[in-house]
C-alpha cells in the first residue's frame, strides 16, 4: 500500500521449509534494513527472470528438492513394474525385490547429480 512517498506492506509466511526458515531467519536479523535489502533481491530477480509476469504468479519458478525428485522417479518406477513394463532377468525377483533394486539404482543416480551436492 502506498503511503505518501511510501510503501508499506505486512509479510507473513510460513515456516515450513529449510528455504522458508532461512528467509525468515535472514529478514529477523536485517532489522530495520529489510526494506533495504527486500528491494535489491526483487530488482535482482526481476533482472534475472525477465520473463516474469505478475499476471501468472503460478509460472513463478520454485525450487524442486532432492527428495521430491526421489518420489517422482519411485512413484514412475513403481507403475511401470506394476504395468509389467519393467522387469526383472530372473524369474523369482519378486515386486518387492525388484523396487528394492531399483530404489538402489535411484540413490546411486541421484548420488552422481551435482545438482544435489
Amino acid at each position: 500500500m502506498r503511503d505518501g512517498d511510501k510503501y508499506r506492506f505486512n509479510l507473513q509466511f510460513s515456516a515450513n521449509t529449510e528455504d522458508a526458515e532461512k528467509v525468515g531467519e535472514l529478514l529477523e536479523k536485517l532489522g530495520k534494513r529489510k526494506s533495504a535489502f527486500v528491494v535489491t533481491a526483487i530488482v535482482d530477480y526481476l533482472h534475472n527472470h525477465p520473463d516474469f509476469r505478475i499476471d501468472h504468479p503460478a509460472d513463478t519458478p520454485r525450487r524442486i528438492y532432492k527428495a521430491e525428485i526421489e518420489e517422482m522417479i519411485r512413484t514412475i518406477i513403481d507403475e511401470k513394474i506394476a504395468g509389467g513394463l519393467i522387469s526383472s532377468d530372473k524369474k523369482n525377483d519378486s515386486a518387492a525385490d525388484l523396487t528394492d533394486e531399483v530404489d538402489s539404482d535411484v540413490m546411486t543416480l541421484l548420488g552422481n547429480v551435482q545438482l544435489f551436492e
